[in-house]
């Protein structure tokens, strides 16, 4: 397909990183079932703070979505970050590998956290 400069396609993948769930389908079933993903802290030790509850990612991998190496030099929420687009790119079906930076310079996303300095 060629298309001209003045026209745009939007192709969409989704991938959620979340404390309902760590793929599209679990963190919709929680949500849907009216789960709260907001328990006491367990990544700090609360007991100082005056509010003990947040709503973690428990048992998150990184090295699942990426190298150790590459992991280790993140903040966890840039992990989640990554995480996300891989699953969102797996969810389109679109691999990277290979492709020149004219598509890569077309692929955008849209992410949210809540408080991305954190451990």
């Amino acid at each position: 397909m060629i298309l001209d400069d003045d026209q745009r396609i939007v192709i969409t993948g989704m991938g959620v990183i979340s404390s309902l769930g760590k793929t599209v389908e679990e963190h919709w079933k929680a949500l849907v079932q009216g789960q709260s993903g907001i328990r006491r802290m367990t990544l700090v030790d609360p007991s100082n703070y005056p509010c003990q509850i947040a709503g973690e990612v428990p048992d998150f991998d990184p090295e699942l979505y990426m190298e150790r190496r590459e992991a280790w030099r993140m903040a966890r929420s840039s992990q989640m970050a990554v995480a996300s687009a891989r699953l969102a790119l797996a969810d389109f079906g679109l691999s990277l590998q290979g492709t020149g930076s004219g598509v890569r310079d077309r692929i955008g996303a849209l992410l949210s956290t809540g408080n991305g300095s954190m451990p």
